[in-house]
């Protein structure tokens, strides 16, 4: 019997249990009831303006790993394959904001990394069914190694729709001096029960070289 074949088998067998794992735990959450008055209790109310790279961390309540697993590890992201919500034993995490809507509560959450990068999901959760329908990656900011990124958010009054402003720079160097590339990119979010709509509004990107006297 080829090597390779028992290879290929074990191999698609410990891809059907750990996905089938998957879909247990993902149906152990929707049976148990979702802790959103918890939720409410926890975050603050939503405001219209927030600088991510401004957000003082002690100011929100943190999320144990026994809450953050059971109802937030290993949910996938829209618009991202491939890279779902995980826990990671080294990060920091802290209830963020919510807004109640009539039929719907978003609300959304910090990861803060081990390096200082910090990142905000977006949950949205039908009241009817008891459980979060979307979960969004609304904004990535932080520094490292010639590189940083921040991001503004700014909320309409009903709290449903926002517009992100995300700047991200990169310097690079070379014999003569560096390069200096600016990103910047304006996009709107409209948060639903059946799905999230993204649409890009701007863009502009830059390369500067800065050539230094030897």
């Amino acid at each position: 019997m080829s090597r390779i074949w028992v290879l290929g088998v074990s191999l698609s067998l410990l891809l059907f249990a750990c996905a089938n794992k998957e879909r247990v735990q993902e149906q152990h959450n929707t049976e148990l009831t979702f802790p959103i008055e918890e939720i409410r209790n926890r975050c603050i109310k939503r405001q219209l303006h927030y600088d991510v790279n401004s957000l003082n961390l002690s100011d929100y309540k943190p999320i144990d790993s026994i809450f953050f697993k059971r109802w937030f590890d290993r949910r996938s992201i829209n618009f991202i394959k491939y890279e779902p919500i995980r826990f990671d034993k080294y990060s920091r995490y802290y209830f963020f904001d919510y807004k109640e809507l009539d039929k719907l509560v978003l609300f959304s959450i910090i990861y803060n990394d081990e390096i200082g990068y910090t990142s905000i999901y977006h949950f949205t959760y039908d009241k009817a069914k008891n459980r979060i329908v979307q979960t969004d990656l609304i904004a990535e900011t932080g520094g490292d190694g010639g590189e940083s990124s921040w991001n503004i958010l700014d909320y309409n009054q009903a709290g449903d729709r926002l517009k992100i402003t995300s700047v991200s720079t990169y310097d690079e160097d070379y014999k003569q001096g560096y390069t200096h590339q600016y990103d910047s990119i304006i996009s709107t979010v409209e948060f639903g029960n059946l799905r999230t709509k993204y649409k890009n509004i701007s863009s502009v990107s830059r390369v500067d070289t800065i050539r230094e006297n030897l």
